[in-house]
């Protein structure tokens, strides 16, 4: 016996008509085409910013690249300060700042040492001493512009480090002694 349509779930509904191969090919090439340009359009746009980054700000990312550079620094270790039965320190370090100049990361050598002439006041003869060392200097190895300068002009220098390739401020210690020759015979006479 067969039942109505109605109890079969196809009632008022039109008849499906068959699916042929030819139909099925022409929604999966549709499927293909769409994902395809969508796939596409995301290589474009990815080609197209990494063409922006390249060329439009290469200057940008090379700055940040050569600031980003593995520098190999000799870092002495700090020396105990010597106190007497008081607390009182014989001998102690002290905070010296200096600036150095690596002559391989010089891009405009005599525009940066008139900026840091400026930035330090330094005198000529001391200009032109730090000129004749940097021709006899070899690739990276540091040429020392100015020592135990105050922080204030090491702050300017470290400000301006940036726009100043190859120059190099640093940090270390010095020793002091605030009794000065008095005590040398106990805590020696090498600096």
């Amino acid at each position: 016996m067969k039942l109505p349509e109605f109890l079969t779930g196809r009632a008022g509904r039109p008849r499906a008509l068959p699916v042929t191969p030819a139909q099925l090919n022409n929604t999966f090439d549709r499927r293909v085409f769409v994902i395809g340009s969508l796939q596409l359009g995301v290589g474009v746009l990815l080609a197209a910013r990494l063409g922006y980054l390249t060329v439009a700000e290469n200057s940008k990312y090379a700055a940040a690249a050569e600031s980003n550079r593995v520098n190999l620094t000799l870092i002495p270790p700090r020396r105990g300060a010597i106190l007497d039965r008081n607390g009182a320190a014989l001998a102690a370090n002290r905070a010296a700042f200096r600036v150095d100049v690596v002559p391989e990361r010089l891009i405009e050598p005599e525009k940066t040492l008139a900026t840091l002439a400026d930035l330090l006041a330094l005198p000529p003869e001391k200009l032109q001493d730090v000129k004749d060392k940097l021709e006899k200097a070899h690739g990276f190895q540091p040429v020392e512009v100015a020592s135990d300068i105050d922080f204030d002009k090491f702050a300017a220098v470290s400000l301006r480090a940036p726009e100043l390739p190859g120059v190099v401020p640093q940090r270390g210690y010095s020793r002091s002694y605030p009794t000065g020759s008095s005590v040398a015979h106990l805590i020696g006479y090498v600096g």
